[in-house]
């Protein structure tokens, strides 16, 4: 079954991306699959070298640099449209993958035929990330994941280490939300997806994920990336109908003032209309 595998760089060279190293030790039969890096930094992260070592692994590696840093959203609409294998496989620059990653996305898509998602088990600072929990205003982490067929109802995923059946795009009118440039992305698609689809597949593939949101980071960092998630969220939520929004909006409030608390600082209260 072929594949097309995108790998989102940002301001992390090619050499350095666990991503990109752990796909040059994949040992999938490399001649069925197209590899895009698409490199969202200001400057190109282009390396030779890991190039090559690719080149001989896959069928077709490609390379995009835009530098203007083109929103997650529309890279990946992008991107599909513009491929035509049969399994998408969406990934990040720093997941490790397993040596059997590939090869396990493709037995697991040809076992169960009649389903379009199929989402690794990921895991930050050792807890469960996703496929996580989510009602109808909120999310939540399980303790532990089992591999196989699962129901949509109440999940969610991330996007790192997604595999997608191209037929999905095909069987219904479903995209990623292009009102959206970095956060809630995956969360907006995969409730879109559960509105459609009753069943989904966890992998037997884990990757660890670091959260940004847990990052040790500056004051200022910190709340540009909560004030992004914070209209990220709501933004998708407005969508979802005026009870839900509503809920979300106080869930939020509810946020905001502990961070506030949290951080000694009433700016996390401020700014609600703030994108980037």
């Amino acid at each position: 079954m072929n594949m097309f595998v995108l790998v989102v760089l940002y301001k992390t060279e090619m050499r350095e991306s666990g991503t990109l190293q752990s796909l040059a030790r994949q040992t999938v039969d490399g001649s069925d699959v197209s590899l895009l890096i698409w490199d969202n930094s200001p400057s190109s992260m282009w390396d030779a070298a890991t190039a090559a070592a690719l080149e001989d692994r896959f069928a077709k590696v490609d390379y995009r640099h835009t530098p203007e840093n083109t929103p997650l959203s529309t890279l990946y609409n992008t991107a599909i449209r513009d491929s035509s294998e049969a399994l998408i496989v969406l990934l990040d620059q720093d997941s490790d993958l397993s040596a059997s990653y590939l090869q396990t996305a493709q037995d697991s898509a040809a076992a169960a035929p009649d389903l379009f998602l199929f989402a690794p088990k990921v895991y930050a600072n050792g807890g469960v990330m996703s496929p996580g929990c989510f009602n109808s205003y909120k999310g939540w982490q399980p303790t532990t994941l089992t591999a196989g067929r699962q129901s949509t109802a109440q999940r969610t995923v991330v996007t790192s280490g997604l595999v997608i059946r191209r037929s999905l795009f095909e069987a219904h009118d479903i995209r990623f939300n292009e009102a959206l440039w970095l956060y809630s992305i995956d969360t907006d698609f995969f409730l879109a997806f559960r509105d459609l689809e009753r069943e989904f597949f966890i992998l037997e593939e884990s990757i660890a994920h670091e959260s940004a949101l847990r990052e040790d980071l500056s004051l200022e960092q910190r709340l540009f990336r909560f004030r992004n998630l914070r209209w990220s969220y709501l933004t998708m939520m407005r969508e979802r109908g005026c009870v839900s929004y509503g809920k979300a909006c106080l869930y939020m409030l509810g946020m905001s003032l502990s961070r506030s608390l949290k951080f000694q600082s009433p700016k996390f209260l401020q700014g609600w209309s703030h994108s980037r």
